[in-house]
This record gives structure tokens, sequence and C-alpha cells, in this order.
């Protein structure tokens, strides 16, 4: 029998434990991969969400039921369940909605935030392949290749709320999932949530952003770099202003922009944030709220408001251009819009008044976790 040398007896103990570290960290690879939510699991867990802030608002805040509206996707495969209330005694407009569609071709929006270039992503023909390392409008960054000619996958819940009383804010939340390629091997999440209070109080906007700190905080994300990409997102360059008091904002979450998060945890962040809405809103929209009385002025001054909301949905959205280009239901794309808008000729509000303080301090990014009172709030455009 043939001895062994000390050298090769050393070899043996530096690599035994190197080749079962490589063993055992290949095998946890593949099991985080065997427990990835499939798009299936994910379109399960956004129906959830669509349910949970429905009954919620039938349940706790007293809507009528709103109208169910099942459809199917014509340019593809799937379709989607739209729950909207109209003239209802707490909504003017408003709408619940969830998708799950698939096709065999991204729509040209898609492929622009898959390039993460629009500028490039624009000059490239629809078969061409690209690419490329960039930073994208929010902040993330990675390499990313795209094709037009891909298929893909996308799910989502997207609402938006217009009530009547002007004491009450329209709310915006959107929480989706997209994947492209024969295997869903590009993914990301995306989503948010923001507020457009036109009587806002104070402590409200910092309730609302003390719920999204710590849902952000629980789930690993990061809140000031959420809010700051919500603040930079809903702005409104061709007015100045931004649409409202922010909330938080993130796009393209995924293994990569997300080191250490896993697919899972990731639906578990965009999931907590959908259940999280009841609690964002719900001092907001108590029946005491819904009670009060409200003026002529402050009536015009709300509708004047839904101008610029429309402005920034038609104008500036990523998520109705893709809804439109990707030739989805535009009934349902299109709810986001409000029942009634007023514009005017070079609206000021008057010297003084609170509609003049809201115009001048609500619509710029404020530190709402640092500052104490109104007397804090900065009427800068820039943190």
């Amino acid at each position: 029998q043939t001895s062994r040398t000390p050298q090769q007896d050393f070899s043996l103990i530096v690599l035994i434990p190197f080749f079962d570290f490589v063993f055992h960290l290949d095998q946890r690879k593949t099991m985080a991969k065997e427990m990835d939510p499939t798009v299936e699991e994910i379109e399960t867990a956004m129906r959830g969400v669509q349910t949970h802030i429905s009954d919620y608002m039938v349940n706790e805040v007293g809507t009528a039921k709103p109208l169910e509206d099942v459809w199917e996707y014509t340019k593809g495969t799937g379709g989607g369940v739209s729950r909207v209330w109209e003239q209802d005694t707490v909504l003017e407009r408003g709408g619940v909605l969830f998708s799950g569609i698939g096709g065999a071709q991204l729509p040209i929006s898609a492929s622009k935030l898959f390039a993460k270039s629009v500028s490039s992503a624009s000059e490239q023909s629809a078969t061409t392949t690209t690419t490329t390392t960039t930073t994208t409008t929010t902040g993330e960054t990675g390499t990313t290749a795209t094709s037009a000619s891909m298929p893909f996958r996308a799910t989502g819940v997207s609402l938006v709320f217009h009530p009547s009383n002007p004491h009450l804010p329209t709310v915006h939340m959107n929480v989706r999932y997209f994947e492209a390629g024969a295997n869903g091997e590009q993914w990301w999440f995306g989503g948010g949530i923001d507020l457009t209070p036109y009587y806002p109080r104070f402590e409200d906007c910092q309730r609302f952003h003390e719920t999204l700190r710590r849902v952000c905080a629980e789930h690993g994300r990061d809140y000031v770099r959420h809010k700051q990409q919500c603040d930079r997102y809903f702005y409104l360059p061709h007015r100045d202003e931004c649409r409202g008091i922010g909330g938080i904002f993130f796009d393209h979450l995924n293994a990569e922009t997300c080191p250490g998060s896993t697919k899972q945890q990731l639906l578990s962040f965009v999931v907590a944030l959908g259940h999280a809405f009841t609690e964002c809103i719900g001092p907001m929209y108590t029946k005491e709220r819904q009670a009060l009385a409200f003026s002529e002025t402050q009536r015009d001054y709300q509708l004047l408001r839904r101008g610029r909301y429309v402005e920034f949905n038609l104008v500036l959205d990523r998520g109705t251009k893709f809804g439109l280009e990707s030739q989805g239901r535009t009934e349902s794309i299109l709810v986001s819009m409000p029942a009634q808008a007023t514009w005017r000729y070079n609206y000021q509000p008057p010297q003084e008044s609170r509609e003049a303080f809201v115009n001048r301090y609500y619509l710029r990014p404020q530190r709402w976790l640092e500052i104490q009172n109104e007397a804090d709030m900065t009427n800068t455009r820039e943190e």
C-alpha cells in the first residue's frame, strides 16, 4: 500500500472542506431556485391584495360593493378583474384592478424599461437584442439582455381612489411583477404608493410616511431611497411641482439590483405593501372625515388639482403608457382618471389662503419623519 506524503495529507485537509463548501453552496443555490415563486403563485398573491383592499373599502370604509368586470387579454393570454366604483357616496370614482397577462412580444414601453435606457432602446429595431449596463430613472443599476421579440408575463394590482369629499385624499398604489424570456430569465418587481391630499393635515402625512418606513424596514428595503424615487417620479416638470406628498416608489427589484434578496423575499415586500394600504389610508377615510362639510371654493380647488393628476397620468406615467401600448383593456387602464377635473388659465390661489400654502409647501418634497410641524416645512424642490 502506497503511503501519502505529509504534503498530500495537508492538501486533503485543505481541499476537503473547500469541496464540501462548494457542494453545499451549490445545493443552497439549487434550493433557492426551487423555492422561487412561480408566476402563477405571484398572480395568486396579487389577487389576494386586490381582495384585501376591496373588502376593506366595503366593510370598513363603507362604500357600496364595486362593479366587478372580468375581462380577457385578447392580444395574448390571461386577463384580469376590475373592481370599480363610480358616483359612490365615498368615491366619486375609483378602482382596484388585478391583471395577469402574457404575450409573444414585449410592448415598446416594456422593452425600453428592460434596456434600462429609454433613449438607446427607442433607437433599436424591433428584433435587435441589446445588452446595457446603465442606471434606471429610479436609481437601480444592472446588466440586462433584452429583445423586443421576447415573450413576457406581467401581473399586478393597481388602484386609484378619487373621493367625493375634498377633505379626503386621492390615493394611488401599484404593485407589479414582470418577466421576459422563454423561461422568465429576466424578471423584476416594481410598485409604490403615493398620496394626493387637497386639504392635508400634517399628522396624516407624517403617519402615512411612518407606515411606509416601517414596511420598508421590516423587509430590508431603504425607505429614504424609495421615498426620493417617488418624489422624482411623481413630479410634473412643466408645472414645477409634485403631484402630492409622495410616498415610496421602486422599480427593477431583482436578484441583481438587490444582492442577497431572493425572489420570494421581494414578493413578500410588495405583497406587504399592498396589505399595508388599508393601514395607510384608514385614518384619512373615517366616517367622521367623510361627513365633513366643504365649500364651493374647496370643491373648485379639488377639481383644479385633479386636472394636474390627469396631466401626469396621460403625459408622464409609464404604467399608462405600458397598458395602452400592450393593447390592454383601455377601460381598466383609464379608471385612474377622475370623473371630473378642471383647468383654469394661469390659476393662482389667493395669497395667504390655505390653497396657496398647500401649493407652496405640500407640493414640494419634505422630510416628513424629521420635521415636527408645518412651520418646519420647506418650499425648495430638492430635499
